[in-house]
Formats: structure tokens, sequence, C-alpha cells
């Protein structure tokens, strides 16, 4: 039930913003290096860490000096990678205290950083509804700007920190169940999955919602899981194993995706951004 839940979480995730790196993958790291040991800790603060990772990532691509806005899902695979190579001397794998193999760390106090950082973040949030860059240069908005810019403002948003926050439950329950601390929907061909879904329901047909987005990337997603892991099996896949076929998955949906976006179709074409994942 908790994989089914991450993966239509997933889904939803994907069919909203397209793929996001790293975010249900570092989430959950993060508060483990900050002392949340059990599962209920970290389903607590893991989707706060996840919204606070995606908004800030979606803020610093939004002030970068370029002509062309980069994708959300561009950003976080830059410094995620750079992010995992800093937490993994950190962790170690232990039995966690639910039972499962999960990265443990050495530090078992921390929360004061999760408390400041939310704190941080609920100003800048603030901050970020009323300051802006014009061109002008960085402005702060007044009481009678501020009615006009909010509309604008808000739901980027609260897009960005749902999104985020739905990663953080989803990487959280992935490594969970599978009990493998490096689990997470682009990591096990998950969002690969759902990606490929929604771009095969684009090309059957052209009445396209985001109900039908999120059923196809359903489909896709739960497709991808049975690869990875099919059911029926008397034990459980190991987790190296867990994690070679999810990545296969994951390569053979990316070279599914890229051969249809180069087949010249004019309805996928404004699909390119979206797969990059964009706020």
């Amino acid at each position: 039930a908790g994989m089914t839940v991450a993966v239509a979480l997933s889904s939803m995730v994907v069919a909203a913003v397209g793929v996001i790196s790293f975010v249900a993958l570092a989430a959950p790291a993060l508060v483990r290096l900050a002392g949340a040991r059990t599962l209920r800790q970290r389903m607590i603060w893991a989707p706060l860490a996840g919204a606070m990772l995606l908004w800030l990532t979606d803020r610093l691509v939004q002030v970068l000096p370029f002509t062309s806005e980069i994708p959300a899902g561009v950003a976080t695979a830059f410094l995620g990678a750079p992010l995992l190579f800093l937490l993994l001397p950190k962790l170690r794998t232990s039995p966690d205290r639910d039972g499962t193999m999960l990265a443990s760390v050495r530090r078992r106090s921390g929360w004061a950083y999760l408390l400041l950082g939310l704190i941080a973040m609920a100003l800048l949030l603030c901050a970020a509804l009323v300051v802006g860059r014009g061109a002008t240069g960085w402005h702060v908005a007044s009481a009678a700007e501020l009615a006009d810019l909010l509309p604008l403002r808000a739901p980027r948003i609260a897009v960005a920190v749902c999104a985020g926050m739905m990663l953080g439950v989803v990487g959280t329950l992935m490594q969970r169940m599978t009990g493998n601390p490096m689990a997470a929907p682009e990591v096990l061909g998950i969002s690969g999955g759902a990606s490929l879904g929604i771009l095969l329901l684009f090309v059957a047909t052209s009445d396209v919602n985001r109900p039908a987005m999120i059923a196809a990337g359903l489909v896709g997603a739960l497709v991808s899981l049975a690869m990875v892991s099919p059911t029926g099996r008397r034990q459980p896949i190991a987790p190296d194993r867990l994690l070679l076929s999810g990545v296969a998955v994951a390569t053979m949906a990316s070279a599914f995706s890229a051969v249809m976006l180069a087949s010249g179709d004019p309805r996928l074409d404004t699909l390119i951004g979206w797969l990059s994942g964009s706020t």
C-alpha cells in the first residue's frame, strides 16, 4: 500500500510539473542527518525539507541572469548531485529503529537546524511575494502593487511547495518500503514510466486534460514498478538488484521518450520543457 501511494503521488507530480530529480532522494537523507530516526519523524520532516529544496531551487532559477529560465528539474539535478556526494560520507548502512536497513546518521541531534530552516523558509516565502526583479532592478512591492502581483507569484510558490512536499513523502515511503536509502522515483524508473505514459497519451489523442494525464502517468508508473519489482516473488528483491533494475527501466523509458520527441510530431513540441521539470 505504501509503494502504491508513493507511485500515485509521483504520477501526480510528473503530470503537474514534469520530472523533478533528486528532491525525493535528498529530502529524507537531509532529515536523517538532522536526527529523524523513526518513520513518523521522517514523514513529518521530509515533506517540509522537500518543499524547501524545490522552492529554493525554483527561486534560484528565477534570479539567474540568463536570457531564458532554466527548468527547475534541471536545476535540482545540478544541485542534487553535489549534495549527494556531500551526504554519502556522513551516512552508513545499519538497521534502523523500525527494523529496515536504512541509512542512519552519526549525529543524533539537529532538530534546531530544521526548525531554523523552517523559520527561514517562512521568511523567504514572505519575501518572495514582496521582493522581485523588474526592468529597473530589484524592487519591493507596495501594498497596492502586491494586490496585482499576488495572483502571479503565489501560484508558482504554491506549486513548488506542494510538489516538494509530495516528493518528500514519496522518497520517504519508497526508501522505507524497499529498505534502500537510495530509492527514489527517478532512480527506480517510476518518473520515467510516468512521463512515457503521458507522452503516449498525447500521441493517442488530442483531447488531453489534467485527470487524463494523471491517469496515464499512473499507468506508466505502475508498469515501471512491475518491471522493477515483479509481483509473485517468494523473496524480496535485493536492494542492489532493485537499483540496477530501476536504472535499466529509467534508461529504457528515457530512450523511448527521446525517440518519440524526435519523431517530429508537433503535438509533442510543447512537452519538451515540461519533461525537464518546470514549476
